[in-house]
């Protein structure tokens, strides 16, 4: 999932929460522009996130996301899967929690990822990578080596 990111120093997607705690490597996770931080779903629990306007599909990446959803509500699995209100809503969208370690903070990745490019890349290369990829820049911050790029919300 991340190994094309090798490059760059990927400081984390945008999540909410936060504990410093370390976990073993696993499959889902993030760099935090020194190690890799390993995240584990709590497969008990889904977020609900409600935006103020709709939420995009799955594999539409030309219009703009919505960055902060308006509420996040953490649900138990089984009332968030028999919630027949929130089926036919296109603001609302349920992604999965994440944990550092059991029984540790909850996470929860509403959108974004932040990069943070490793020395060297310049302008024209960052662009290049970006559009090879796919990827659509949202932020550029002048005077800092990093850059927020468009991700769905979830992973």
């Amino acid at each position: 999932m991340i190994t094309s990111f090798k490059r760059l120093l990927l400081l984390g997607t945008a999540l909410l929460g936060l504990s410093g705690a370390t976990a073993a490597l696993a499959a889902e996770g993030w760099y935090d522009g020194q190690r890799w931080r390993a995240l584990h779903e709590d497969t008990r629990y889904l977020a609900r996130l409600e935006y103020d306007r709709p939420a995009l599909a799955s594999g539409e990446q030309d219009k703009a996301l919505p960055l902060r959803p308006v509420s996040v509500r953490v649900r138990s699995e089984s009332s968030a899967r028999s919630d027949k209100r929130d089926r036919d809503d296109p603001r609302v969208v349920y992604v999965p929690v994440y944990r550092d370690q059991p029984r540790g903070a909850m996470r929860v990745a509403i959108g974004g990822v932040v990069l943070r490019w490793a020395e060297g890349f310049d302008p024209g290369q960052q662009a290049g990578w970006l559009a090879a990829r796919g990827l659509k820049l949202i932020d550029a911050p002048e005077g800092v080596d990093w850059v927020l790029v468009a991700s769905e919300p979830g992973l």
